[in-house]
């Protein structure tokens, strides 16, 4: 299953697009934008990475750091 269809991520999706919406402060809300679209496109990298379409080898270390620089993400926006 990809990330992008857990429900845990649809959630968090809807959760930090509106929290983000609610931001009144400008340049605060540009940098939880540019936080958002990293979030996502990590979510992209590593699912693509894990698709069976996917005919190259699986690299451990790059999927490690995806994963970390998501649980980065993650975590800047859960303190939103």
């Amino acid at each position: 299953m990809k990330i992008q269809q857990t429900d845990r991520f649809i959630r968090e999706k809807k959760l930090f697009y509106e929290k983000i919406q609610k931001i009144t402060d400008v340049k605060r809300k540009k940098h939880f934008e540019n936080v958002y679209r990293n979030f996502l496109n990590q979510v992209q990298i590593i699912d693509n990475n894990h698709s069976s379409s996917n005919n190259q080898k699986i690299d451990p270390v790059e999927i490690k750091s995806c994963l970390e620089e998501l649980n980065s993400y993650r975590r800047e926006l859960n303190n939103l």
